[in-house]
């Protein structure tokens, strides 16, 4: 049976898949729709830790960053709510009030039943997985250029490897074998986002 794919674009803050005229260029490319675009910062990292743990509850089996995360956050004492939320994954009771937000949990998909990730390698992914990835690495690039006024170096397109893997593992429920194919993927694309960036900020000077 093929796979039915999502329409429209996913939004990292509320966590809902949206059509894509909810978004602003910019925030197609930050993964932020408008509406939680218009938001305080500070209401924007609270929901999209919520998001970030909802994602978290409903994963099994779960990884040593995400029991590490969410101890975290039980220890929180800025986000009571976020604090109360990782305290109930951990106890392995699932909260039965939702967060009182409209934004938060309609695309959350926590379910009661395991969903064990397919492993596949970059070569069996088809063009809409494809994109999506490359879609994350030019949304990571840009953010952090934005945020720091430089170009990722060596360590950092590393690290952005490593969380891309286990961020569409969580989104997409697929294991993705970091072999040569991928690693090749990634470097050209990395390489023209970042010297696409350098230009554009070399022209406008």
């Amino acid at each position: 049976m093929a796979k039915k794919k999502r329409q429209g674009h996913y939004c990292k803050i509320c966590g809902e898949w949206k059509a894509n005229e909810k978004f602003t260029g910019k925030g197609h490319a930050a993964h932020i729709c408008k509406s939680c675009d218009a938001l305080p910062q500070e209401k924007k990292n609270e929901l999209q830790i919520l998001n970030r743990l909802a994602n978290i509850a409903g994963k099994y089996p779960r990884s040593k960053a995400d029991w590490e995360l969410l101890r975290k956050y039980a220890n929180d004492t800025k986000y009571p709510e976020i604090k109360e939320f990782a305290q109930l994954v951990l106890s392995g009771n699932r909260p039965l009030v939702e967060p009182d937000d409209d934004n938060f949990f309609d695309g959350a998909d926590i379910d009661c039943i395991p969903v064990f990730p397919e492993k596949k390698k970059f070569a069996e992914l088809d063009n809409y997985e494809k994109m999506l990835l490359k879609d994350y690495i030019y949304s990571e690039i840009v953010e952090y250029r934005e945020y720091s006024g430089k170009a990722m170096n060596e360590n950092n397109l590393i690290e952005l490897k490593k969380r891309m893997i286990s961020v569409f593992e969580e989104e997409c429920n697929i294991s993705l074998k970091n072999d040569a194919t991928l690693k090749q993927f990634f470097q050209a694309n990395a390489t023209n986002i970042i010297n696409k960036l350098q230009k554009k900020t070399e022209d406008s000077q």
